[in-house]
């Protein structure tokens, strides 16, 4: 390891929820730019064109078009978190409000699949009619409490359609400022975590060959990593873990005590920062510097109350800059074989 990963970071990156200012990170649609939106939506629609089947062209935003393509520098040079507040979905259908998410998103950049089907939008909510006996499950289908960590993606986004009646809250930390105080204090898991760890890539064992070391990375990734002088953290526990011991890899316990410490900051009031999403919020997260979580929910569709997130994953147009294994690996999303992504890529031209 080079002495420059043992230095304090010093980047807007860096931050805790008493530092912060609303202005930093929060931006308000404005009247005329909602107008906006609903023209282009319009626009699409008489082109026949579904969401996931369209680019910026078949969605203009005339004037909007300059404060969305503000959102990427605001991820990467700013917080690493902005808040798009304002999308009117309580006018609009779940599919229209699909649509105009996905309009909106493209304008940072190309999204990327989440699922097997190569799904780009995905709901976040309480299925019930999911087994959640499965240890394997995906957990964005269920109320419990998610514990910290990145996704598999530059960046992912959440829309807000509806909340749950208690909890639910979105929760973000800072992984630079994690970094920063692990180095202070415990900078013998600085190192164990710029180890480099398999993932699972494949919770559910898709693949039919048997083979556990299929549904792990290609690579292995640290969780801490630089590269030109910038930090990068992405932090999945569960994932590594997994994946590591697919690959009959055994983890120490201190490597051990080391993912869990970073849990535990990411989880502690020092460093956690609640944001409490309402109908029509964008969440957009850079997944390089700022990891995220859930707290369990409890839904009452009968009063009204029913959560429900739309999650897309981007690949930037002008992505952060980091270790170029690490990228492509980040960039892809879920891993699909060349022949999918092809038929993805057509069917958006289409």
């Amino acid at each position: 390891m080079q002495d420059m990963e043992f230095r304090t970071v010093q980047h807007p990156s860096v931050w805790k929820p008493s530092e912060l200012k609303d202005e930093e990170w929060k931006l308000q649609l404005t009247p005329a730019e909602i107008e906006e939106i609903d023209a282009a939506l319009r626009v699409s629609q008489r082109a026949g064109k579904r969401w996931g089947r369209f680019g910026i062209a078949d969605f203009p935003l005339p004037t909007l078009a300059a404060k969305l393509r503000r959102i990427p520098k605001m991820l990467i040079d700013g917080r690493g978190f902005v808040l798009l507040r304002g999308v009117p979905v309580d006018r609009y259908s779940l599919d229209e409000s699909k649509a105009i998410y996905w309009g909106i998103s493209s304008y940072l950049g190309e999204m990327a699949p989440q699922g097997a089907d190569g799904e780009p939008i995905q709901h976040v909510e309480d299925n019930r009619s999911y087994d959640m006996s499965d240890p394997n499950r995906r957990n964005n289908l269920t109320n419990e409490s998610l514990y910290p960590h990145s996704d598999p993606s530059e960046v992912v986004v959440l829309l807000c359609i509806g909340k749950a009646k208690h909890g639910g809250e979105s929760t973000l930390a800072s992984g630079p400022a994690i970094y920063n105080e692990m180095v202070a204090r415990h900078p013998e898991y600085v190192k164990l975590l710029s180890q480099s760890y398999y993932e699972t890539t494949n919770m559910r064992f898709d693949d039919k060959s048997g083979d556990p070391v299929k549904s792990t990375s290609n690579i292995a990734i640290p969780v801490f990593s630089w590269h030109q002088g910038r930090l990068a953290c992405v932090f999945r526990r569960r994932r590594m873990w997994q994946g590591m011991e697919r690959r009959g890899i055994a983890l120490s316990k201190e490597q051990r005590d080391a993912f869990l410490h970073f849990e535990s900051l990411a989880d502690s009031d020092e460093f956690r920062l609640d944001m409490d999403l309402l109908p029509g919020d964008i969440q957009f997260l850079n997944n390089y510097t700022t990891v995220h979580s859930r707290k369990a929910f409890t839904d009452s569709p009968e009063e009204g109350f029913k959560r429900l997130m739309l999650r897309i994953w981007i690949s930037l147009d002008e992505p952060m800059t980091v270790e170029p294994a690490l990228g492509a690996h980040m960039r892809r999303g879920w891993p699909l074989p060349p022949e999918r992504l092809a038929e993805l890529a057509a069917e958006v031209t289409a």
